[in-house]
């Protein structure tokens, strides 16, 4: 399973921040099964983001919080508060 993670990774790397913020939205664009983070969407980067303690999302899931830190981050996801802990932005 970890195998199909390892290039969702690597082609993240071409997407840098421009912009970061307190509280910026960010959308959940997919969730690979077996392996444990997602990616989401923010207006101007993508973000790889694993660890959270919040319930496991769902494609679509809107949110809002600092994704640019590499640090455990607060973040509210539907609605709900909860700590993200960023791999990579």
């Amino acid at each position: 399973m970890r195998t199909r993670c390892i290039p969702v990774l690597a082609g993240l790397a071409f997407f840098s921040p421009v912009y970061a913020g307190e509280d910026d939205p960010f959308t959940v664009v997919k969730v690979i099964p077996g392996c444990s983070y997602f990616i989401a969407e923010t207006p101007s980067w993508y973000a790889v983001v694993q660890d959270w303690t919040c319930s496991m999302p769902s494609e679509g899931d809107r949110g809002t919080g600092n994704l640019i830190t590499y640090f455990a981050t607060p973040v509210i996801l539907n609605g709900t508060s909860c700590t993200a802990w960023v791999q990579a932005a």
